[in-house]
């Protein structure tokens, strides 16, 4: 089994560590890097301006890691008196050891579909909503909260990018090693994967690869793009990763 692994660096790259630490081929091949969002300097204001008992989320931890840098250089301090929401366990914790407050996340799958059916979420009438996050992606979580009656506002915190590849020159490259495993962590790097390769390169090659993914909505595009072997891991941490495919390494 010879994986690629695409999600960005630094995780990308700490995963393959680990994967040849126990004696599994791999390399890394990040589809996407991150700079500060254009709107972390409103994040200040926005902090000062909740009140108890609104809500903060968070949807990844590089959302945590830019804000929490800015909160720092401004001398902004987050607020102990609101009600942190995460996408994720891993992200929730490292929210927690910043604020020291209670960070709630779906228990079940790391996905905004999961997040938005958590009991506490049903009666926020009135409540307001900040969400840290990226530029792009899903608005689920937000038209949900607003149906429910929240006054919702957002904070880029990062911007995504792509990175840019040659379709030739990598996909020569990862068939001379060998790939059959492709761990994919977004759909919008899914998407990516799928439109950088020629064609004739993704029906012969990348379709044929396994594709492991981290969640059912990503599994179910992995399927309407052509994919057939699918395995799905529970979350996105890279330990959760890492187990998965020590598993598929020994069936």
């Amino acid at each position: 089994m010879n994986i690629l692994v695409t999600r960005p660096n630094p995780a990308a790259t700490e995963l393959v560590v680990l994967l040849r630490k126990y004696g599994i081929k791999a390399w890394s091949f990040p589809l996407i890097y991150f700079v500060p969002g254009r709107e972390l300097n409103l994040l200040p204001n926005k902090i000062l301006s909740i009140k108890p008992r609104d809500m903060i989320f968070v949807l990844s931890k590089r959302a945590i890691i830019y804000a929490d840098h800015y909160l720092k250089k401004t001398k902004t301090t987050w607020p102990s008196n609101v009600e942190y929401y995460s996408i994720g366990r891993a992200s929730a914790q490292i929210l927690q050891q910043i604020t020291g407050k209670c960070v709630k996340y779906p228990r079940n799958q790391e996905t905004s579909d999961a997040l938005i059916n958590i009991p506490s979420l049903q009666e926020i009438k009135n409540k307001r909503t900040l969400i840290l996050s990226g530029n792009g992606g899903r608005q689920l979580l937000a038209n949900t909260l607003r149906d429910r009656g929240s006054n919702v506002s957002f904070c880029e915190c990062y911007q995504r990018y792509n990175n840019v590849y040659s379709s030739i020159i990598e996909c020569n490259r990862w068939k001379n090693y060998g790939i059959n495993t492709i761990v994919v962590t977004s759909c919008e790097m899914l998407k990516q994967l799928f439109s950088l390769f020629y064609i004739v390169d993704v029906n012969k090659w990348l379709l044929q690869c396994r594709i492991l993914v981290v969640s059912n909505r990503l599994a179910n595009l992995a399927y309407q793009l052509g994919w057939e072997n699918i395995e799905i891991c529970d979350n996105a941490t890279n330990q959760a990763l890492l187990n998965k495919l020590i598993h598929l390494y020994n069936k």
